[in-house]
């Protein structure tokens, strides 16, 4: 039914995402973006860079459109926080930057710190579709080495049922957003401070 993931995504109504390794493509400065896409050590052409970061630049533009809003909650793992792709200011700038973003009112944001909270055991990053559609069925996408997978069909809802139980322990297990976007702050102040 649905095509790759930036296919869902254009479809979707909301997306819930846990980031373990970088921060989510919708939240994603230009710089950062770039940063990424260079650390992955996929062959691309400069013109090929230069139109995956534009695409990735304009699903952005979802999250604050009036007439066909995106909804994101994301749970980001303190890692995304620190791991450096692109240096200081890039970071600095990027973590600025969910800040800002956590202000729209379509965008939630907590973080899952390294200590002083339950720990919820996750393999990897996961991404979690719904749809407005009630015959389109919620859809699930989970990064690997070198791609992702994805589950949408009915034998395979019970793969996507599990994974919002466990988005929604990851999300109970984090700081709140208000607490969330002071601890972004906070590192960005102390860690990548100009």
């Amino acid at each position: 039914m649905h095509g790759g993931y930036v296919d869902a995504e254009t479809e979707a109504e909301e997306v819930c995402e846990f980031a373990s390794d970088y921060i989510p493509g919708l939240l994603q400065t230009e710089a950062y973006t770039r940063a990424v896409f260079e650390a992955s050590g996929a062959q691309r052409t400069q013109q090929q860079l230069e139109k995956d970061v534009a695409l990735r630049m304009a699903r952005q533009r979802r999250l604050s459109d009036a007439d066909n809003p995106l909804s994101l909650v994301a749970v980001l793992d303190e890692a995304v926080l620190v791991r450096d792709y692109g240096g200081d200011e890039v970071m600095r700038a990027q973590l600025l930057r969910l800040v800002e973003a956590a202000k729209l009112p379509t965008v939630t944001l907590y973080v899952r710190p390294f200590r002083g909270r339950p720990r919820v055991s996750v393999g990897g990053s996961m991404t979690l579709l719904t749809f407005s559609l009630p015959e389109d069925p919620d859809m699930l996408f989970v990064d690997y080495v070198v791609g992702s997978l994805h589950r949408e069909d009915e034998p395979d809802q019970h793969y996507v049922r599990d994974a919002r139980i466990k988005f929604g322990r990851l999300r109970e297990n984090a700081l709140q957003p208000a607490e969330s976007v002071a601890y972004i702050e906070r590192l960005a102040a102390e860690i990548y401070a100009p």
